[in-house]
């Protein structure tokens, strides 16, 4: 058997790799900090994803933990995390074999920033009903983190929901 180098792209006749291939090729490119952020949120993920799924959403208030008011004082140099999380768990979201909806996402992110002593405020709200719309159609829920005024996760104009569960105040 020969082995030949592939010059450009792929020898010819041969079939392209396999998606998980690919996975573990665009994985090794990321530095070890984007690499280690990405196997948190995927750990993070799976974790909030089991939380929202034992949890009524009529007691999602009660059990889900906002930020703890030990980490309500912040960082001044947080803006070099909050974009890492935001990257590692969008990340971990599309390559994890699960429906990751915004929720799990926005628990997973908090986490994430709660272990490094950043501030964020984790929302949700359902969407209001425009003008044009029936009264009685049905209305998505949404959540969404924010951190230093940024999005982390579940980017939306605010404007079109109305907040369920409100930033708690320091």
């Amino acid at each position: 058997m020969v082995f030949r180098a592939r010059s450009a792209g792929r020898l010819p006749g041969s079939a392209d790799p396999p998606v998980a291939l690919r996975k573990w090729a665009s994985a090794a490119k990321l530095s070890r900090r984007e690499l280690t952020a990405t196997l948190e949120a995927a750990l993070s993920l799976l974790i909030a994803r089991w939380q929202v799924g034992r949890i009524a959403p009529t007691r999602w208030p009660q059990h889900i933990r906002f930020a703890p008011e030990a980490q309500r004082a912040g960082r001044a140099d947080a803006e070099h995390d909050i974009r890492l999380i935001r990257r590692a768990v969008a990340r971990a979201a599309r390559n994890l074999p699960l429906e990751l909806l915004c929720l799990p996402q926005a628990l997973a992110a908090q986490r994430m920033l709660v272990r490094r002593g950043i501030v964020s405020d984790l929302r949700i709200g359902v969407e209001r009903p425009d003008e044009a719309s029936a009264g009685d159609a049905p209305r998505a829920f949404h959540a969404w983190l924010v951190a230093h005024d940024r999005f982390v996760t579940g980017d939306c104009d605010e404007a079109s929901y109305c907040q369920l569960v409100a930033p708690e105040k320091p």
